[in-house]
């Protein structure tokens, strides 16, 4: 037998390990059989209450497990709602479970194989007053802003006192939420979210990284889930520094529904400030689909579009400082390019972008007609008024959205290569924009269009009591068909004309104020002008109207025109707006070859839907198979029109006391053409060939 002789250092050690190891198994063995950790169930209630407000009760047992590590089980736990809140727990839980590794305890250090919350329901209420159901938990926390301390400053901490808690250090291997819901409910916005079979799995949090970071979740896009749920998944690798102060998301996916959004974040908290850095882009997916996975379905005119989108960018944030660059987005056959900008500070946050667009056809993504009809009210003749006087009232709904205006501060410029909106195709459009204060300014604007160009200024006033509006824009030399399509909105006359072309000039300068669309019209005022040369009107023959006006005279049927159109080489006026309501006495049309000239002057009441226009027409006799009269002073018959009633559906007949007068005024220049004298429009009287000076006698005798 062999007789080995230890040093006494080593025997000493064998037997301070063998002690140790002894005292261990005892500490086991009277825990085990010692403590009952469920005797302690209201204490830890107690303590609970005094830190939070909020009671917890455990209905349950409490288990522990001391080897090969300290697990702690607790089942069937509720903790209630705030003060006001006691009726309805805030969050229950099937059982809560949290492991850690017995040997570093004995270093101070917590490493945490686990912690576990299986089938936990979590039920968040803000009522009308603000208060809400979780208050306690995060004001009463220690873990708030101002109580967290870097491993630096806990290093420091401890360089005094090796026996201080600062010392300790904490290491989780895992966090796991299994099988559980949130559901949230704002009594003062009315919005109601919740969220189902929630899963979260993490590893490797005590090497400071996450190897896998794996959440998911069901969201109900209303609280009574009677819409099937959105399936959302988040998936990441996750790594840290030592002091925590610096994260990176690496390879994450965000999948909701069809949508995938991949990449990768960094961030980061130095003395500067927070950072995050990153790149991300999603696949091509269906944005309405989307939408109506997360909300109400949206029914676009184009059944086809939000059928197809893609994007990528880059972001960084430093200092409250966003930004979005190198934006790449395609959009059904649209694409996009720029860059977006936002500072956010919490008193006046300011946004700026810069983009272009390269085609956007704006008429596809209207709302389905119908879908945001409104009924129009039945006319009467209550609508029947004295300019800028209406019976006939009714509650208007504010279309200017205050509160939003007013909160804006922006910058930017969109640029357009070619747009469609209503009937319009523009291209070359340049959108300045800058919003700060309450003054919101589009100008200048820009856009080439049919062969002419745009010019406008639009400001929208908001930082006043009542909104304010200046619009100055102007067309120039636009050609073809296109002006209709301007004019369109204002015409009222919509049943007699179906198109205008020639090449127009039109001006528009407007002020006003108010909150509703009736309040705006009846509170404009400005100028607008129109001139349109070597053109046609379609759908109003206004010769063989004039001709057919005369054969009524004479108790003869008028005769309908092939032609469907009047053909003219200028069409003019310029027109005075005050309180809604436009005025002018320049109107003017002169027909092609001079076969016809008309002019006109009167008003139009675009508040109680009035109009009263006078028109005078010059209409060659031979053009209604007529012969002038003999010796006559005019070649051309003139006719008396008046329009009268609704603006947008007016009567139009024949003035017959003016026509009637300006034929009597046409023979007494006839019976004076004949003796040889001449009747001045300007001064009453004129000498003729033989000087000799009318008198009253003269047209008397006639």
């Amino acid at each position: 037998m062999l007789n080995i002789k230890l040093p006494k250092f080593a025997l000493l050690a064998f037997k301070i390990v063998t002690g140790i190891i002894s005292l261990f198994a005892i500490g086991i063995i009277a825990i085990l059989v010692i403590v009952d950790p469920n005797d302690y169930k209201k204490q830890i209630a107690n303590m609970v209450k005094e830190k939070t407000g909020h009671s917890l009760t455990i209905n349950g047992a409490i288990s522990l497990s001391v080897f090969p590590s300290i697990g702690l089980k607790i089942k069937d736990i509720s903790l209630s709602g705030y003060t006001g809140f006691e009726n309805k727990p805030l969050i229950t839980a099937k059982e809560v479970s949290i492991s850690a590794k017995l040997f570093p305890l004995l270093l101070k250090r917590l490493e945490t194989k686990s912690i576990s919350l299986t089938q936990a329901q979590v039920t968040l209420v803000r009522d009308a007053q603000g208060k809400t159901n979780w208050q306690g938990l995060i004001a009463g926390s220690s873990n708030s802003p101002q109580n967290i301390k870097t491993a630096s400053s806990v290093k420091q901490a401890g360089d005094n006192n090796e026996d201080t808690d600062a010392n300790v250090k904490f290491d989780i291997a895992t966090i796991k939420l299994v099988d559980s819901s949130i559901g949230y409910s704002d009594a003062q916005t009315g919005e109601n979210y919740y969220f189902s079979n929630i899963n979260i799995n993490s590893s490797g949090i005590s090497k400071r990284e996450l190897e896998q970071l794996h959440v998911s979740f069901d969201y109900y896009p209303d609280a009574q889930k009677k819409r099937k749920p959105a399936k959302i998944i988040f998936t990441s690798s996750v790594k840290t520094n030592e002091s925590l102060d610096s994260i990176l998301f690496e390879k994450f996916t965000l999948q909701i529904g069809k949508m995938t959004l991949h990449g990768h974040l960094n961030t980061s908290l130095g003395k500067s400030g927070q950072t995050l850095t990153g790149t991300l882009k999603t696949n091509s997916f269906s944005p309405k689909k989307l939408i109506a996975t997360l909300g109400p379905p949206v029914n676009t005119t184009d059944p086809s579009a939000l059928e197809s989108m893609q994007a990528s960018f880059k972001l960084k944030y430093s200092n409250s400082n966003l930004r979005l660059s190198a934006i790449q987005l395609r959009l059904d056959d649209t694409k996009m390019t720029g860059s977006i900008g936002a500072r956010l500070s919490k008193n006046a946050p300011f946004f700026s972008y810069k983009l272009n667009i390269d085609k956007i056809n704006f008429n596809r993504y209207l709302p389905k007609a119908g879908e945001l009809a409104e009924k129009k009210p039945k006319l009467t003749k209550n609508h029947i008024n004295t300019p800028g006087k209406s019976k006939h009232k009714k509650n208007v709904p504010a279309i200017i959205p205050i509160t939003l205006l007013r909160s804006i501060n922006a910058s930017g410029m969109l640029s357009i290569n070619q747009l469609t909106i209503s009937a319009i195709t523009a291209t070359s459009v340049k959108m300045p924009f800058s919003a700060q204060k309450g003054l919101i300014k589009f100008g200048k604007i820009s856009a080439k269009l049919y062969g002419g160009h745009y010019d406008g200024n639009i400001t929208v006033d908001v930082s006043a009591k009542i909104p304010k509006i200046s619009i100055n824009e102007s067309l120039t030399a636009i050609k073809g068909k296109s002006v209709y399509r301007f004019l369109k909105p204002y015409l009222k006359f919509g049943r007699y004309l179906t198109n205008i072309t020639g090449e127009t000039n039109l001006s528009l300068n407007i002020s006003t104020h108010g909150f509703s669309q009736k309040q705006l019209i009846k509170n404009a005022n400005g100028s607008a002008a129109i001139n349109i040369k070597n053109g046609r009107l379609h759908g109003l023959n206004i010769e063989n109207f004039a001709c057919n006006l005369v054969e009524l005279t004479r108790g003869r049927q008028g005769k309908r025109s092939h032609n469907n159109f009047t053909a003219f080489e200028l069409i003019k006026g310029s027109y005075k707006i005050n309180k809604g309501v436009f005025s002018g006495n320049d109107f003017s049309l002169n027909g092609t070859g001079g076969l016809i000239q008309i002019s006109g002057e009167g008003w139009g009441d675009m508040v109680n839907d009035r109009i009263s226009y006078n028109i005078k027409a010059d209409l060659v006799y031979s053009r209604c198979r007529e012969k002038a009269p003999k010796n006559s002073a005019s070649k051309k018959r003139t006719l008396a029109i008046k329009i009268k009633g609704r603006l947008s559906d007016p009567k139009v007949k024949a003035d017959i006391a003016t026509m009637a007068k300006e034929n009597l005024r046409q023979k007494l220049l006839d019976k004076l053409k004949k003796r040889g004298l001449d009747f001045d429009k300007k001064d009453g009287k004129k000498n003729s060939k033989d000087k000799k000076k009318i008198t009253i006698e003269d047209i008397l005798s006639l």
